[in-house]
């Protein structure tokens, strides 16, 4: 039962991975009753943990027929187990977490409507926080409601996360919040490498990750480590890709993400080392700051690889976005002279990154640019061909009108 809830399939008679998890939530419910009756059943904690995990994950997916069927299923099983009287040869551990039930709503007078999210959401989300067991399969279902086409769906989703990650109701143990900073990002490189290319879950994840960027939320800011880690993934996800709506994406992550992230840890370094003089050793300062500067080029030489994209909606999307974020000074560690800064923001400004016709002036253009951050290789990343405008005509997905001709079909 438990391996069908992990079918997502879908084919020309619509969402039957659907059917297939709520059949076999149904089966497990049955199958779980009848072995109690019987007292026949192994449960273990790691057993329970994986029913308890597979329940939740369901209650976090993004349609409402089966967060309303896992809700139902779950309440019955866990009022089943608290009200059964076993026999009294039989010593039997049950294995709910405390107050696993009263933070879903369960036992109690008023009847929780599992299908509607607003509802749902934060409960599960609170259970998070309480078994460190459950938490990953609980993000692995909440990431993909973000993704979800339904509106509601997804600002409930990514509102519960964020207040979540952000630990509003916890405000007297900031140190709480880092933690849970901390876990979420664990979950997203565990995410990355588990659905590597799978279009479901991935464009979903990386929604999540621009959202939180967007709104100034650093995930493992002091580990550099992480942002390496999830550069890594980005470059995975984006080679040979031509999903536009997944590379813009990565190209706002890496850029607002893991940019502003060095940058940020860049400065708390100096700020730390400014308040703590006396405790920190120079060679330890400089090694700090070698490292960040290390990264930063390694994400810079990623970002530059994408304004060589082929895809022409590429190339601007990230122009605009690092014009923004060296606006902001998340580049200025890099470059030798305030004169040389303000070039790049100009380079980016003035260079038609969109054209088609003249791939040459592209590449000088973002050459430049390498130039002036101290860059000394860049990633290749599905560069844009240098053909004359005949010949680019013809090349697969090169030019725009052909991307949205593809997304449409």
């Amino acid at each position: 039962y438990m391996t069908a809830w992990n079918d997502y399939n879908i084919d020309r008679r619509g969402d039957v991975g659907s059917w297939s998890r709520m059949a076999a939530m149904t089966g497990l419910e049955s199958s779980l009753e009848g072995k109690y009756v019987n007292e026949t059943i192994i449960w273990t904690r790691d057993v329970a943990m994986r029913v308890w995990g597979g329940f939740l994950k369901q209650l976090s997916e993004k349609l409402d027929s089966i967060r309303l069927h896992a809700g139902q299923c779950l309440e019955r099983i866990l009022t089943f187990l608290t009200t059964k009287t076993f026999s009294a040869t039989t010593t039997m551990d049950l294995h709910i977490p405390n107050g696993f039930m009263e933070a879903l709503g369960i036992g109690q007078e008023e009847e929780v409507n599992w299908a509607d999210a607003k509802i749902t959401f934060p409960k599960v989300m609170n259970v998070a926080s309480m078994v460190p067991e459950l938490f990953y399969p609980i993000v692995s279902g909440m990431v993909v409601s973000v993704g979800a086409l339904t509106e509601s769906v997804t600002v409930h989703s990514e509102q519960a996360l964020l207040e979540w990650i952000q630990n509003k109701d916890n405000g007297n143990h900031p140190r709480e919040g880092e933690e849970r900073r901390k876990r979420f990002g664990q979950a997203v490189l565990q995410l990355f490498a588990e659905y590597k290319r799978n279009r479901r879950v991935i464009v979903p994840l990386l929604m999540t990750l621009e959202s939180l960027y967007k709104r100034g939320i650093v995930l493992d800011c002091d580990d550099h480590d992480f942002s390496m880690s999830l550069l890594s993934c980005l470059k995975v996800e984006v080679k040979n890709s031509s999903d536009v709506q997944k590379i813009l994406s990565i190209g706002t992550i890496a850029i607002m993400g893991l940019l502003s992230m060095t940058t940020f840890s860049s400065n708390a370094s100096n700020n730390k080392s400014n308040g703590q003089q006396e405790d920190i050793n120079d060679n330890d300062k400089e090694n700090t700051e070698n490292s960040i500067h290390h990264h930063q080029k390694r994400i810079l030489s990623f970002v530059l690889g994408l304004l060589g994209h082929e895809y022409p909606r590429v190339r601007r999307h990230v122009a605009n976005d690092l014009y923004v974020s060296l606006l902001e000074g998340s580049c200025s560690n890099l470059v030798t002279s305030l004169n040389d800064e303000e070039h790049a923001q100009n380079v980016l400004l003035e260079t038609q990154w969109d054209m088609e016709d003249n791939a040459t002036m592209i590449l000088q253009s973002r050459n430049a640019l390498a130039t002036l951050l101290q860059v000394d290789e860049m990633d290749d990343i599905e560069s844009v061909p240098i053909k004359t405008r005949k010949s680019a005509a013809t090349k697969k997905d090169f030019s725009y009108a052909t991307l949205v001709q593809n997304a449409m079909n």
